[in-house]
């Protein structure tokens, strides 16, 4: 396997990992607080430490990273989907559990993965074939499987 795919494995499944530590933390505060404002709060308090990081990083003269127009409503759009995911997590986590939100979010995922890469949204056309639908099968029944049955 060349170094940059199985680097690229790696940072992904760091991500993963992360991604369920921080829907576990979502699904508790969503318990108390309620999904909008433990979303709401958490997408504030992640913009104030990346605003923190971004300043005193890459703001930098010698470092010029002012995004161009067609980027910034790229980046705005993202940030609003940041919120939507974060209250999701919260709001699923309380009713069916971190385990079976993470599955039935990341079958949303990759569906959407599969026809993007299909779309050649990102540059690349990757055909959606009989294995990777044989994939997306397997990943809905893990989903299915994982939901509380009560």
């Amino acid at each position: 396997m060349k170094s940059p795919i199985l680097i690229g494995a790696m940072a992904a499944l760091v991500t993963g990992i992360v991604i369920t530590a921080q829907a576990a933390l979502l699904a508790r505060s969503g318990g108390a607080l309620g999904a909008t404002r433990t979303g709401l709060f958490t997408y504030l308090l992640g913009g104030v430490i990346g605003g923190a990081i971004l300043a005193v990083i890459y703001l930098r003269p010698d470092r010029p990273t002012t995004p161009t127009p067609a980027q910034f409503w790229a980046l705005a759009a993202a940030g609003a989907m940041g919120v939507t995911i974060l209250t999701g997590i919260a709001f699923a986590g309380v009713r069916i559990g971190v385990g079976a939100a993470m599955g039935a979010m990341l079958l949303g995922q990759m569906v959407t993965s599969v026809i993007v890469d299909a779309l050649g949204w990102t540059g690349e056309l990757i055909p959606i074939t009989p294995g990777r639908l044989l994939g997306l099968a397997a990943l809905g029944l893990g989903a299915w499987l994982l939901l509380p049955k009560e």
